[in-house]
């Protein structure tokens, strides 16, 4: 027999995941695939467009495919996203953010800014061990002395880096 062979489902999941196996001959393999509802791309929802694929295959999305179901997926498909992507880093050793504010010519201003606070401030920057640049003082301080905090972050984790290689 010869000809175009259609697309048979084999299994549509809870998740609205539609499993299409195809092959191109009688005695090819047959190839699976899966074809979802959606999917994350840099964080924004794309729904799958279906308009080229087999009628068979569009009237299984278009049953399959409610709109609970594709809420459901979104929702899923985001939250997966959310927490594969990392946070990004905003503290740092304070001994590198140090060497960094002294890069910058800002260290002196820094401590100044500090001592100036009052003893309990002045106290807590003594004791830290690490530097987060969205702390409030942090950004204070900042703001005050019109320090671009991310550049001295950038700076100290340059440092550390070579630290590291050495």
């Amino acid at each position: 027999m010869t000809g175009t062979f259609m697309p048979i489902i084999t299994e549509i999941d809870d998740f609205g995941n539609v499993n299409v196996r195809t092959t191109a001959s009688e005695t090819a393999k047959p190839h699976r695939r899966v074809i979802a509802p959606g999917a994350v791309i840099g964080g924004s929802w794309v729904p799958t467009d279906v308009s080229a694929e087999p009628q068979e295959v569009k009237d299984a999305v278009a049953e399959a495919w409610t709109p609970a179901v594709v809420s459901s997926y979104r929702s899923m498909a985001l939250q997966s996203y959310a927490e594969a992507v990392p946070a990004p880093v905003t503290s740092i050793h304070k001994a590198y953010f140090r060497a960094a504010l002294a890069a910058f010519d800002k260290l002196g201003d820094v401590d100044a800014a500090v001592t100036a606070a009052g003893p309990v401030k002045a106290e807590l920057w003594a004791g830290a061990t690490t530097i987060d640049i969205t702390d409030p003082d942090v950004v204070a301080i900042a703001g005050a002395l019109e320090i671009d905090v991310a550049a001295v972050l950038t700076k100290a984790r340059e440092i550390q880096a070579g630290d590291r290689a050495a």
